[in-house]
């Protein structure tokens, strides 16, 4: 009887440490593929600005890889993104530039709340291909498609410095705000660069976790 009773303490003990103790799992390394859109324009010394619009729209397809902790983490994105500029729409002539981007970013991503995220960084871009959209009113409109970066007189790379915040409000679901400004001119002989805004939303998939044991808060 008494050994049983010993048996029994000894079984309580160990389920009472071992309750004490609670596996927190967190996640390191993290893919995101994303979607949304593009709102683009050109800026600098040799461009009317106030004869272009911000309504230049295009769309944005791609994927962004992060690794680190829960209040810092790296990351890195590859992104096909829309560019370019446009005249308002109430201008007499309309004229719209689009050019078909392959983006490749990194930075470092902080989170100063687990809901919302800063990142900063820089990123590199290649035009691929180009299209041009013309309007002069009262003629009708005319669209050029697969135009090489040399056919439009721009250059095909571009760099330039990426910055934005996330909310995290719904589980693995990420609502990103993004601006990008070129630091390269678009022509080289000329003082015009590329501006470019975008909003997607995203969602994230673990790939590597890690799982750690701590107490209890309760206890």
């Amino acid at each position: 009887m008494l050994k049983a009773s010993l048996f029994i303490l000894c079984l309580t003990s160990c389920f009472i440490i071992r309750s004490q103790e609670k596996i927190v799992e967190k996640t390191v390394l993290s893919i995101s593929p994303k979607i949304g859109s593009s709102f683009s324009s050109w800026f600098g010394k040799d461009v009317n600005e106030s004869e272009l619009s911000w309504l230049n729209l295009g769309f944005v397809i791609g994927a962004q890889a992060e690794y680190g902790t829960n209040k810092l983490k790296s990351i890195t994105d590859l992104s096909f993104i829309q560019k370019g500029s446009r005249t308002p729409i109430n201008f007499g002539v309309k004229y719209k530039t689009t050019l078909n981007c392959l983006d490749l970013s990194s930075g470092l991503r902080f989170y100063p709340i687990k809901q919302l995220s800063i990142q900063g960084g820089i990123y590199i871009s290649a035009v691929l291909w180009g299209k041009l959209d013309y309007h002069f009113i009262p003629e009708g409109p005319e669209t050029i498609s697969g135009m090489t970066p040399e056919e439009l007189g721009i250059n095909w790379f571009d760099c330039g410095g990426k910055t934005g915040i996330s909310i995290h409000v719904i589980p693995q679901t990420s609502l990103n705000l993004n601006y990008l400004m070129s630091v390269l001119p678009i022509t080289n002989h000329s003082k015009i660069y590329n501006s470019c805004f975008s909003a997607t939303l995203s969602y994230n998939v673990p790939v590597i976790k890690s799982k750690t044991s701590r107490k209890n808060d309760f206890l």
